[in-house]
């Protein structure tokens, strides 16, 4: 295992996140990921970037949201949010207003 899959296996940890819901928001094949991610394949620079820069969003998500918590286990929820920071919705959070509509949101993807 080299030092970049180490850095990206900490990140996940650190975030909580599993190999299956981050090959979830991703969008690749989750047994590719495990063996890159176990140095059993050589993931190709590109797939290691958009690991590295999926792991950032999320990490800048969730301080950006904080007290609120990630819904990590579930992948279509993760995506809203990631795309609701990535365009600058999330940064007014604490309004009521949006985080009301956020959640109404939420909600109909549970259903």
């Amino acid at each position: 295992m080299d030092l970049s899959t180490q850095t990206l296996l900490s990140k996940m940890s650190m975030l909580g996140i599993t190999r299956q819901v981050l090959a979830g928001l991703l969008g690749t094949n989750e047994s590719r990921l495990c063996s890159g991610l176990k140095g059993t394949i050589l993931l190709s620079s590109s797939e290691i970037e958009k690991i590295e820069k999926t792991l950032e969003n999320l990490s800048d998500l969730a301080k950006s949201i904080d007290p609120l918590t990630l819904p990590l286990h579930d992948v279509a929820r993760m995506r809203l949010l990631l795309e609701k920071h990535q365009d600058g919705f999330l940064v007014g959070i604490v309004d009521r207003v949006c985080a009301d509509g956020l959640r109404a949101e939420l909600a109909r993807l549970r259903r």
